[in-house]
């Protein structure tokens, strides 16, 4: 768990699923849940500081992301009828029991796999994405799905490692980090854009939930619908 605010903006910088104002949001609830005494000014600088050296970062890097490849990947195996979500619950244990709920009605789908927030914490780290998967009822099996999982990684560049053991998750090596785009707003509160496949962009308030709690979400996108 990511416990310093700094580390916590990049984070947020790096997921791609976040606003500025959106981000701020989320460090203030952040801060409050971690008793700090960083005031909302305090918050406020550390945020902008943060974007500004994001947005500085990213113009060294390539048009085309980790990331991007991703998306894409996972994209494509939506369309096949394996439900693929990124960022998807907490962790591995509430994710798998969730992402049943996620299945549209009247919607067959395969099976499924995720990426859950600590897998995406270690991603925007560098070290590379755990993935989880596995079948609907016994349509397919478990290490069909994984296949399908690997063979869309491959397909979009990467070398992804999984020994064929259904119980072992896929590992992907990659750096997840997404393009930012400002508009010439006062630093104090720059305004961001994204692009990004997939995302979604429906308000919170609006977004269906599943009875545990989960975001409900159209079979088709690799993304969760915004929380919070």
């Amino acid at each position: 768990m990511i416990t310093e605010l700094h580390d916590f903006v990049r984070f947020r910088l790096a997921l791609g699923r976040d606003s500025h104002r959106g981000i701020l949001n989320q460090c203030e609830r952040h801060e409050g849940d971690s008793d700090s005494d960083s005031d909302s000014d305090d918050v406020a600088a550390t945020v902008t500081k943060e974007f500004e050296s994001y947005m500085e970062d990213q113009s060294t890097w390539p048009d085309v992301l980790d990331s991007d490849r991703f998306l894409r990947a996972f994209g494509d195996l939506n369309a096949t009828g394996i439900v693929a979500l990124a960022d998807f619950s907490c962790c591995l244990s509430c994710g798998t029991s969730e992402i049943g709920e996620v299945v549209p009605d009247g919607r067959e789908r395969r099976g499924y796999v995720f990426a859950h927030r600590q897998d995406m914490e270690n991603a925007v780290a560098g070290a590379g994405c755990d993935l989880a998967f596995g079948s609907f009822g016994d349509g397919e099996s478990a290490a069909g799905i994984g296949e399908a999982v690997v063979a869309a990684l491959r397909g979009h560049g990467f070398d992804p490692g999984w020994s064929g053991d259904p119980a072992e998750r896929v590992h992907v090596p990659l750096t997840w980090r997404r393009i930012r785009a400002t508009s010439p707003v006062s630093s104090a509160a720059p305004k961001a854009a994204f692009r990004s496949y997939g995302l979604r962009t429906e308000s919170s308030s609006s977004t269906p939930r599943t009875p545990s709690g989960a975001p409900s979400v159209a079979a088709t996108s690799p993304w969760p619908r915004p929380r919070g």
